[in-house]
């Protein structure tokens, strides 16, 4: 199906958005938040096979890939963000799925029973993250990342990702990268996203636990089993706080499901929204 990247000014920040068109008459719409430094160009292979069956958008959340860098990236800014672009593109029955950042958005953002909203898919993320986990994230990040060619930071991050499907890994990598003045490559991101407090969460933890208690939609929540961001703990807490909630674990698979399981990701999508 053909797609279209679109540019829409929302209040604070312009916003860059990928949009599958689907088949004439299609009633569901995917709306896609991606996680912390990614962008909307890694679902362009599930949102190719997904255009068959519906409309498809996915969305640079603000400071990353093609959208702009904003002055705040506080959380109630970006569940903002998603309200204003389902209202500016007229988006009814939507499945809204949220991978790592993107999936906090959306529980906050289902959480406030927009009417617009059908189904919600998590994808390896509750309103908690293990204490280590959050702290490792924040170390990794002062490691300051340069490469010398686009290859080179696929294999940096191939090394490092011992799940990943190659061929998605590398469209990720190829799409995250951004060339700097001295000839380098590094990460195609706001570098404010990377200070600890940047994306402030109103209420914290227990909010986002509030919120995932008002959701009142269908709801599946994806994990990874070698993923340390959501806990099978967390992952059951979540599948007894959401009313009607199913759970699917995928072995041998980290955090970004997407990327290190897409076609069992994409079969689980099918099923869920009954287009099997």
């Amino acid at each position: 199906m053909r797609v279209q990247d679109e540019l829409i000014d929302l209040g604070d920040v312009r916003l860059h958005y990928r949009d599958w068109s689907g088949p004439e008459g299609a009633r569901d719409t995917l709306l896609l938040l991606h996680g912390l430094t990614a962008h909307a160009r890694q679902w362009d292979s599930f949102a190719d096979d997904m255009s068959r069956h519906c409309r498809v958008v996915a969305l640079d959340l603000r400071g990353h890939g093609e959208s702009q860098w904003a002055d705040t990236y506080d959380l109630d800014a970006q569940v903002g963000d998603v309200r204003e672009l389902v209202s500016a593109l007229g988006l009814n029955h939507v499945t809204l799925v949220g991978q790592s950042l993107g999936g906090v958005v959306s529980i906050r953002y289902a959480g406030s029973k927009p009417e617009q909203l059908a189904r919600l898919v998590l994808v390896d993320i509750a309103p908690s993250i293990p204490k280590s986990t959050r702290a490792q994230m924040y170390t990794d990040f002062e490691k300051t990342v340069r490469f010398d060619s686009p290859e080179h930071a696929i294999e940096t991050e191939l090394a490092a990702s011992p799940f990943a499907s190659v061929p998605h890994l590398s469209h990720r990598i190829r799409n995250a990268i951004q060339r700097q003045g001295d000839g380098s490559w590094t990460w195609r991101y706001d570098p404010a996203l990377e200070k600890p407090g940047a994306i402030a969460l109103r209420g914290g933890e227990d909010a986002g636990w509030a919120a995932a208690a008002e959701i009142d939609v269908p709801t599946l929540v994806m994990r990874g089993a070698e993923s340390q961001y959501l806990t099978l703990e967390n992952a059951q807490r979540l599948v007894d706080t959401i009313p009607v909630c199913q759970f699917v674990e995928f072995p041998d698979c980290d955090h970004v499901v997407p990327i290190d399981e897409p076609e069992g990701f994409r079969d689980a999508m099918l099923r869920f929204m009954s287009l099997h």
